[in-house]
């Protein structure tokens, strides 16, 4: 589920890692299309292992470069996380794409940020910076993403006019997930500012029967997406 990078597998190789090819400040920092591509082609190099430790005949890839430009960095809210926006080549198109992609530091060294960070539709985000009993919904920012729906989300749709999902609630006493508990909530789109006080964009919680309710009045989006780990 994270956008940008070539497989979800390879968002995970935390480990795989890349050494600072230049830093212009703690807030700031360059990372070269060579670095870039050195940090693509290893992710590939393993995820092609992976598949064939499972048996599976992975697909050939293509020449050429990854990175077309150097990738400025910005640093986000979260302890050594980066954004940087890259020109990137579609493998499925052969064409050049700027996009942002997470990057994590590890000391000075680099990877992909294994967090889940997935577009859901427009700026809205399912993120989970501390695995999944931290998933909830957020505004992207680009540098931060502020919280809409509280975790633990396991379910959610969009349209252009409303996010929906619902969550599990965490046992406060224990910090478990309770799935025997339900919650719904929904976005307004057409009032949420962006701002980090969305109280009239973001309804809820529901019960089931209310929400159903509140779908029948608004016409809400059907819930298209879970995570079965979660539900």
């Amino acid at each position: 589920m994270k956008k940008g990078l070539p497989s979800t597998h390879l968002a995970e190789c935390a480990a795989l890692c890349l050494t600072l090819s230049g830093c212009v400040s703690s807030e700031a920092i360059v990372l070269s299309a060579q670095a870039q591509d050195k940090i693509y082609w290893d992710a590939v190099w393993l995820e092609e292992k992976r598949l064939g430790e499972m048996g599976i005949d992975s697909p050939l890839t293509l020449p050429g470069p990854f990175a077309r430009r150097p990738a400025r960095c910005s640093a986000t809210s979260q302890k050594d996380v980066f954004v940087c926006r890259t020109i990137t080549m579609e493998r499925e198109t052969s064409l050049w794409k700027a996009q942002d992609i997470r990057f994590r530091r590890y000391g000075q060294a680099w990877a992909y940020d294994p967090a889940l960070y997935s577009e859901i539709q427009g700026p809205y985000r399912l993120a989970a910076p501390d695995g999944p009993a931290s998933t909830h919904i957020c505004y992207d920012q680009r540098t931060d993403c502020l919280e809409r729906i509280p975790g633990v989300v396991f379910t959610w749709g969009a349209d252009k006019h409303y996010v929906v999902a619902a969550r599990h609630p965490q046992n406060p006493d224990t910090g478990e997930i309770d799935k025997l508990r339900t919650e719904y909530f929904y976005i307004d789109r057409r009032i949420d500012d962006g701002g980090p006080f969305p109280s009239r964009a973001v309804r809820g919680p529901f019960s089931v029967d209310a929400f159903a309710t509140e779908r029948l009045r608004l016409n809400l989006p059907p819930m298209e997406a879970y995570d079965p780990t979660l539900k």
